[in-house]
């Protein structure tokens, strides 16, 4: 049976330290990669905590839209090689 995964295979029962990445709508938006140690277990969607959560990188759309596929690809094969252990 499958685990339930969240994202690119996350599963905050396992550890709940993860990456979350906040993509606005607003075309002039940044784009903020955040660590996070904790799971709001009690959110539907989860919310930065400004005192907790630690922004990694800021992007511009462009960018954001220039790596995207790149990171997924990588995200992807970075699981692939965890579940084949």
């Amino acid at each position: 049976m499958a685990k339930e995964t969240i994202g690119f295979g996350f599963n905050p029962e396992e550890s709940e330290h993860h990456f979350l990445v906040i993509i606005p709508r607003s075309p002039n938006a940044k784009v903020i990669v955040y660590e996070r140690f904790a799971w709001q277990y009690d959110k539907e969607v989860q919310e930065i905590d400004i005192k907790r959560d630690i922004p990694k990188v800021e992007l511009t759309k462009h960018k954001w839209k220039l790596i995207e596929d790149a990171l997924k690809t990588e995200f992807n094969e970075r699981l692939k090689k965890i579940n084949y252990q």
